[in-house]
């Protein structure tokens, strides 16, 4: 869980959240199989996936894989991490567009497969 993240990029003094882009950044490591980057696993509001990337933070092992999922349905392609070294990047090469916008009822993960060392950020816009 992105702990004590507030990724909102620009106040609202009305609602304390901003009206922009965020960031979320989630660390997996290798102990780790599903992490969620809200506290309470869901978006405060209603959310666009944009992009996402991740750096690895230690060189994959067999059968490594990452993706986002809204719920149980995949927002991302599976990027498969296993031949990737310490320091590299990888990018998801696809937006699922029936699951990239999330409400308020919807749980956004980032799931691995073996626990794929990496920091994953995911690159958001307030839908309002």
């Amino acid at each position: 869980m992105a702990r004590g993240l507030t990724p909102w990029a620009f106040g609202d003094s009305e609602t304390g959240y901003g009206r922009g882009l965020g960031i979320l950044k989630v660390s997996m490591g290798a102990s780790d199989s599903t992490k969620y980057p809200f506290k309470s696993k869901k978006p405060p509001f209603k959310i666009e996936i944009i992009n996402a990337w991740g750096v690895m933070t230690a060189a994959g092992g067999a059968l490594d894989t990452v993706v986002i999922k809204n719920g149980s349905t995949a927002v991302t392609n599976t990027a498969d991490v296993s031949t990737l070294a310490d320091k590299d990047i990888f990018d998801f090469s696809s937006l699922n567009d029936d699951k990239y916008q999330l409400t308020v009822n919807d749980e956004l993960s980032v799931v691995t497969v073996s626990g794929a060392p990496c920091m994953v950020y995911i690159l958001f816009m307030r839908v309002v």
